[in-house]
């Protein structure tokens, strides 16, 4: 298959080409994609924090409870009790001071609480992420020119530039479906924003016209927009999101991880028939 090249506007020579991967590309493939990957870790853990609505209610809880021990500090915890105790318990009873005294006297706790919250995420969100990503390297990515250079279906690209692998993506297709699926994107920081993206996703457009497939799918997780934007720029409509999505190849699935953890994967589709 042909190079996709492009010019850089200026001397006129060509600065970037898409190519079909190569052996010699492995350890730069790795890297790349490694480093993608990892950027995760901050997306799923802060970056998803408004989306995470057990995060946000555990630190509400407390903070509310130690706001209010603190304007009723004068308050017994049976005081507090009595009213729920006897049932008389309604709009203004002082129950939530008892939780506040249970949990915590100091305002200290209020900074604590968040941070707490804050590391839980973070925690949560690096063991899963590198889970994924030795499962993704000991996987399809382990053998590359096997997996995908050797099968009728599938193919792997990098992008190059002045010599140099500066981005890679893949392509996995299923013949009973018609339909392609874009994997394994990924840029090296210091080249994104200058269309990269766009021409890696071109490449993929062209191999699946090119193959009859009639259209291409993709599911991406992340919270920063950019990823969301360059896909639907080269014509990739939005089909839903799963909420809860479960990252494959990893094992932390317990009711810690459920609370600190809880992603959604947005799923597009481009129909090639509607392309020009």
């Amino acid at each position: 298959m042909p190079s996709d090249k492009q010019q850089n506007g200026q001397g006129g020579h060509v600065s970037l080409v898409v190519r079909e991967y190569q052996a010699k590309d492995r350890q730069s493939v790795i890297q790349i994609y490694s480093m993608g990957i990892l950027e995760l870790v901050v997306d799923t853990a802060f970056r998803s924090l408004k989306y995470h609505t057990e995060s946000l209610l555990i630190y509400f809880l407390f903070t509310v409870a130690e706001l209010t021990c603190r304007v009723k500090r004068g308050v017994t915890i049976t005081g507090c009790l009595e009213p729920v105790i006897s049932g008389r318990a309604g709009t203004n009873s002082r129950w939530p001071f008892a939780v506040s005294f249970m949990v915590t006297k100091s305002w200290w706790m209020l900074g604590l609480v968040p941070a707490l919250v804050l590391c839980a995420r973070y925690y949560c969100s690096r063991l899963v992420i590198h889970d994924f990503l030795q499962y993704m390297l000991s996987t399809d990515l382990r053998d590359i020119e096997e997996y995908y250079m050797n099968s009728p279906d599938r193919c792997f690209w990098v992008a190059e530039k002045e010599g140099k692998v500066v981005g890679v993506v893949a392509a996995s297709g299923d013949r009973t479906t018609g339909s392609l699926e874009l994997l394994r994107m990924s840029v090296d920081t210091n080249c994104r924003k200058c269309g990269l993206g766009k021409a890696l996703c071109r490449k993929v457009m062209e191999y699946a016209a090119t193959e009859k497939y009639t259209s291409i799918k993709l599911g991406t997780v992340g919270y920063t927009g950019a990823a969301l934007r360059l896909y639907e720029s080269v014509g990739f409509r939005w089909l839903e999101n799963i909420n809860g999505f479960q990252f494959p190849g990893t094992i932390h699935h317990n009711l810690f991880f459920r609370i600190f953890f809880r992603v959604y994967q947005s799923r597009y589709r481009l129909d090639l028939q509607n392309q020009v």
